[in-house]
């Protein structure tokens, strides 16, 4: 079993957990506070794409994990992580993985750690395959997903739009 929980080299905790429909503004403190050059490397999104998320928790078929540290006043969500499962008969037996990392926490192992957590999730439940979307251009997510053993599957060239212009985005995939 994967640990749910590691230490940072300050001593810090990081644990994992299950999203709740309670962590709804914890959720948007974490997007809302990521700094322009995390905002760059994902897509738009806004207070209400996070609300349907939340409101959407019960229709995952595996739930969203966050991350989390202990402050002196409470918990802080410092990253979040996804596996979209689609249950038709043609893929069902892999997941799209998702994640993102507060701009304080990145370069400090909370990526890499979650990253691997939910390999250990998705093989638990008997997934076969984990794929994921990056922008061509984030080589520090490229290399994290590399180092946890996913490998480059394709290039999709000019394959998003948003913020008036094109971004290519590499597939990766991960066997299990």
């Amino acid at each position: 079993m994967y640990p749910q929980s590691f230490s940072l080299d300050d001593g810090t905790t990081v644990h994992f957990r299950e999203e709740t429909s309670g962590d709804l503004e914890s959720v948007w403190g974490l997007y809302s506070t990521l700094g322009s050059e995390s905002r760059h490397t994902l897509p738009p999104f806004n207070r209400s794409l996070i609300e349907r998320w939340s409101s959407c928790l019960n229709e995952y078929t595996f739930k969203p994990v966050l991350v989390s540290v202990d402050e002196g006043d409470g918990e802080r969500i410092i990253g979040r992580a996804s596996l979209y499962h689609d249950l038709s008969p043609a893929t069902k037996h892999r997941a799209e993985f998702g994640i993102v990392v507060h701009d304080d926490y990145q370069g400090r192992g909370v990526g890499t750690n979650l990253t691997l957590f939910m390999v250990h999730v998705a093989r638990a439940k008997g997934l076969r395959k984990l794929t994921l979307d990056v922008f061509a251009e984030n080589g520090r997510a490229v290399h994290v997903f590399e180092a946890c053993g996913y490998a480059k599957e394709g290039l999709f060239q000019e394959h998003y739009w948003f913020r008036g212009r094109f971004y290519d985005v590499v597939r990766m995939g991960l066997a299990l």
